[in-house]
């Protein structure tokens, strides 16, 4: 993430928030959400419902995940 943000790029990120206070985790979601608006994809692995309550898709897994097979 050191390269200048462009478009077309790939970001996974896995727990991201883990050890960040309430309002860090709000300061991470707008930069989500400024990488996604400049046609970024975003991968984010997480736990925080804060943060998934953002995402446009969300895959759950494990025992009982979802509804449609874990496809939310």
């Amino acid at each position: 993430m050191m390269k200048p943000a462009g478009s077309n790029n790939l970001y996974l990120f896995e727990e991201p928030s883990n050890g960040l206070h309430f309002s860090d985790i709000e300061n991470l979601v707008r930069i989500f959400h400024g990488l996604a608006e400049q046609g970024n994809t975003l991968i984010v692995i997480e736990h925080d419902r804060q943060i998934i309550r953002e995402a446009d898709f969300i895959i759950e897994l494990g025992p009982e995940g979802g509804e449609r097979e874990g496809i939310c």
